[in-house]
């Protein structure tokens, strides 16, 4: 049973591996910039602020981690009760809960005081990516997507969202945009 399986998931492991390898430099680039001024601070004046806030990051990215294998390892799927009237005949519903909600909570809580650290959110998106492609997905796909975009050329875009919903350009919408422009 087991060749069969490696046989199967050969493609899969092999795209894996390939991931592992080529890991996304502009992505992990927030978290190395803040690393190399915070050895570029210390080098120069002796002062431990911005290697202690750095610090704090890793260590709460390093907790939210720990969790994440934990639960990966588990591979419980858990739930809970729906709650149902008293006097009613139905059978009680199931809903699931996900077991990595935990995790991405324990990640996006805020850190204590970090003050000098600009950018603290990117920092932390970008070491959770390199210590973990998988895990930084999980907890800070928004984040990742941001940095990814600003990297890329052109750089980032903003956009409202009545264009944004609008991309498909519809006729109704056309015609809406069009009277907004005469208007």
């Amino acid at each position: 049973m087991e060749r069969y399986s490696k046989g199967l998931l050969g493609p899969y492991d092999k795209i894996m591996d390939e991931l592992k390898e080529d890991s996304d430099p502009d992505l992990a680039l927030p978290y190395t910039r803040a690393n190399d001024f915070a050895m570029d601070v210390y080098n120069r004046t002796k002062s431990t602020i911005f290697t202690e806030e750095l610090s704090k990051i890793r260590n709460h990215v390093h907790a939210a981690y720990d969790k994440f294998n934990e639960l990966c390892k588990a591979k419980k799927v858990q739930t809970q009760a729906s709650p149902v009237k008293a006097n009613s005949k139905k059978p009680k519903k199931t809903i699931r809960v996900e077991p990595l909600v935990e995790c991405v909570k324990m990640y996006a809580q805020p850190i204590p005081n970090i003050f000098l650290t600009p950018n603290v959110e990117q920092i932390k998106a970008a070491y959770a990516y390199s210590v973990n492609a998988g895990f930084g997905y999980t907890v800070a796909f928004r984040e990742l997507c941001t940095i990814k975009a600003a990297a890329s050329p052109g750089g980032l875009a903003p956009s409202i969202r009545i264009f944004d919903e609008g991309k498909t350009f519809s006729p109704p919408f056309l015609r809406a945009l069009k009277r907004s422009y005469e208007d």
